[in-house]
This record gives structure tokens, sequence and C-alpha cells, in this order.
């Protein structure tokens, strides 16, 4: 999602409480303009917005959106503002480039694609690298690429049929184990997601141990050890406090102490990384979930 941030949007981020440690008067004096309802004290947490050059409000996302869910909502607005997706001069040499055929543009390509959510496109700038690419790390970062996409398309079948290029396993086994974790989530299978992450509880992933102790633990709770979630999300909070899926859970904890007060504050009720709640808002990753077939 950075990248997409970086090629069409110029982000900024700042405290509306004026005494905060990241306030700035003149950005809240130019949001409150446009959203006065924000100008106010203890109002809930502002949602992410999304606004023209000239300082209007075209969207909005859920300040506790998950990353595909902003993902999405930046695409919608791009397609809504065409004007706002013109390719970089970059951007245009990569693409006649890979139509060309060369193979290093058509992975930068896909990658831009991938961005911009257009799967089909996606998929044959990677095919075409992968047609191309002699079997070594290049071509399974490639086939890699091609099944990670497939997945946050929802194309289950596709995405193992993807993963099943990659000839060198080794490298790749965490990342693998990872994407089917999501893949298993989307479809609701939680004793299968918590079997195959099982073994991350005592040795988690050098990059992205985070992640798979989170997903663990959503499923230890849909498979009705809530104790046990919470302990893996604690474990989270208190050994990787730097990395993202921290907030996540901690949101998945307070959820579940405190889910039953929906109050805007929770006063002295604060949450293990020490904030005051989220604001009525329910962690969607503990709502019910049916299990579901794959794509």
């Amino acid at each position: 999602m950075r990248r997409l941030v970086n090629r069409r949007f110029i982000p900024f981020y700042f405290d509306l409480f004026p005494g905060g440690a990241a306030a700035d008067r003149e950005a809240r004096e130019f949001v409150v303009k446009v959203r006065p309802d924000l100008g106010g004290m203890g109002v809930a947490t502002p949602p992410i917005l999304i606004m023209s050059p000239l300082g209007r409000v075209v969207a909005e996302a859920d300040n506790y959106s998950t990353e595909d869910a902003l993902y999405e909502r930046l695409r919608e607005t791009l397609r809504a503002y065409p004007t706002w997706n013109r390719p970089s001069e970059e951007e245009v040499r990569i693409e006649r480039e890979a139509e060309e055929g060369r193979i290093d543009s058509l992975l930068l390509a896909a990658e831009r694609f991938l961005d911009l959510g257009e799967t089909e496109r996606t998929r044959a700038a990677y095919e075409r690298a992968l047609a191309k690419l002699p079997p070594g790390p290049e071509r399974d970062r490639a086939a890699y690429g091609l099944g990670h996409a497939l997945r946050l398309a929802g194309d289950f079948d596709g995405m193992e049929r993807a993963f099943a290029r990659i000839e060198g396993r080794g490298p790749w086994a965490e990342d693998l184990s990872i994407e089917r974790a999501h893949a298993r989530f989307s479809r609701g299978e939680f004793d299968e997601l918590r079997e195959a992450l099982a073994p991350y509880q005592t040795r988690p992933p050098a990059t992205r141990g985070a992640e798979a102790l989170y997903l663990l633990g959503v499923a230890r709770f849909h498979s009705g050890d809530a104790e046990g979630a919470k302990s893996l999300w604690r474990r989270i909070i208190e050994t990787l406090p730097e990395d993202p899926w921290v907030y996540r859970s901690d949101w998945a904890i307070f959820d579940l102490e405190q889910g039953g007060r929906r109050r805007l504050s929770t006063l002295d009720e604060r949450t293990p990384l020490g904030r005051i709640g989220y604001m009525k808002r329910k962690n969607p990753d503990l709502a019910p979930r049916g299990r579901r077939s794959g794509s």
C-alpha cells in the first residue's frame, strides 16, 4: 500500500488535540474547516480523510480499517477521479518496456498493476515474466508475487497454482505459510488455521512473526480458546512493540475485555498499550464467521 500512497497521494499525520505530541495548529484548522464536527473535545477517533488538492473531502476510511480495506478505498477514489491516476513518466517508460518483454520492467509493471487493483493485468505481467525467467530465485520471487496478488483478489486456487511453481521452497516457507493462513482465515477454516500456525507459537517467523501470532490468536479465539488468544496477543505487544500488528492485537484484547462498554472513553480502563479504548468500534476479526469454500 505504501507504493500506491507514495505514487498517487500526499499523506500527512497529525494530532487533532491541540496539546498532543503531534499537534499541528495549521493542519487542525485546515481539517476542522471542512469537518467542523472534528473540532470539539472528546470526539470519536477521526476517520482517514481523502481530500482533493483544493481541500475538499472526497472519501473517508475508518481509522481502524484493515490495510486491505483502506487500500480498496484508495483505489475506489482513483477510479472516481481518474485525473489523479495519471502515470508518471517513469511508469509510462516501464509499461512500454514491459510491452516489449523486458523482464525487469514486467516485474515492476506487475507491482504497479497490483497497487492499482488491476488483477488481470497483474496476472498477465507476472505470467509473461515467468515464461521468460530461467529457474532460480528471481523466477521464484515472481511466482510468489503472482500467488500473493491472487490471494489478495480472493482466488485461492490460483494462489496455490502459483505457489506450486516455486522451486526453491526453503526461503519462501514462512511467507507461503502466512499467505495460506490468510486464505484459511478468509474461508473460516479456523481449525486448519490453528494447526498450520501452531509451530510458530514457540518460534515465530523472523520477518512476519507478529502477523503469524496474531492470526494464530484469531484461530484460537474462533475455536473457543479466548484466553489462549489473549495470551498470544499480549506476547506480541510485549515482545514486538514496533510491529504494526501490535495495534490490532491490542484492539482484540480490548474488545474481549471491555467490549461490553460502548462509551467513547473508558476512563481508567486502558488497553495494554495505554490507549483509552477504540471509540466503540469492534474488532471485525472477532466477528462470527461461517466456514466458506475457496474460489
